[in-house]
């Protein structure tokens, strides 16, 4: 074999052990979001009420409901002139939906029957004059009991926590591990004030306890961090409202 060959081989031979030893290390380097079990899997009875949710799809925002503890999820409507977000309450007092719908001159709230997705009224609504604040739900926020719910922590390790005026702060729930982008979007109470809905950037929607959860289940996947989820149980009006007595 003559040197140059031998040199060809060798040259060879050590970009194919570079190339190995650097996939290796970026095989390594991926590192995983925190796993969490599906309630669709396992669904939890003792979790009550009814959570409504967004995707957008190819037809328009599709507005969904599951049972809080988990199930199967149903369809209610789609819609290309619809809204279901941040500054939408999501449900009246008796059950409703409640929809932006917008139009070229004028904005409406839409109640939809979350059964049968048919439109049982719409509203108008100046969008300057009417009250926004206290219908806000995705945020970081108080709930019933007085109790506030926050986040901090390093980007990869957040921390969700609670505390009230009397109350000394409370970990409920804390991600560890997580790659460096990996954060908590918004969270928000359960009418009881029993649970948290959080959502995670991986656009998991997580249901933990708000007493502190060792293992907090993933109620709903594929949501985007601007769509919102709101939660409904029959008999609570905190998170509700009624556009046809406050609009």
């Amino acid at each position: 074999m003559t040197d140059s060959r031998k040199v060809l081989i060798s040259v060879v031979a050590s970009v194919g052990v570079i190339g190995l030893v650097v996939g290796l290390v970026l095989t390594l380097a991926i590192i995983p979001v925190p796993a969490f079990p599906l309630l669709a899997d396992q669904p939890d009875s003792s979790i009550p009420g009814t959570v409504a949710f967004s995707r957008w799809e190819s037809d328009g925002q599709c507005i969904s409901t599951l049972p809080a503890g988990g199930g199967e999820e149903h369809l209610v409507i789609c819609d290309q002139n619809i809204g279901f977000g941040e500054f939408t309450s999501g449900w009246t007092p008796d059950g409703l939906l409640i929809v932006e719908e917008f139009r070229a001159n004028s904005n409406l709230f839409r109640l939809v029957d979350p059964e049968t997705g048919d439109t049982v009224e719409r509203i108008a609504f100046d969008m300057e004059s009417v009250a926004r604040e206290p219908i806000r739900i995705n945020n970081f926020g108080v709930s019933t009991a007085g109790m506030t719910v926050e986040v901090d922590g390093p980007r990869g390790e957040p921390r969700l926590f609670v505390y009230g005026e009397s109350t000394p702060e409370r970990t409920v729930l804390a991600a560890e591990g997580g790659p460096a982008d990996y954060w908590f979007n918004w969270a928000a109470w359960s009418p009881d004030a029993e649970w948290i809905l959080v959502q995670d950037t991986e656009g998991r929607v997580l249901i933990v306890s708000a007493t502190g959860d060792p293992n907090p289940r993933i109620l709903v996947e594929d949501i985007d961090s601007w769509m919102g989820a709101s939660w409904f149980i029959p008999g609570y009006e905190e998170g509700t409202w009624d556009p046809r007595t406050d609009s």
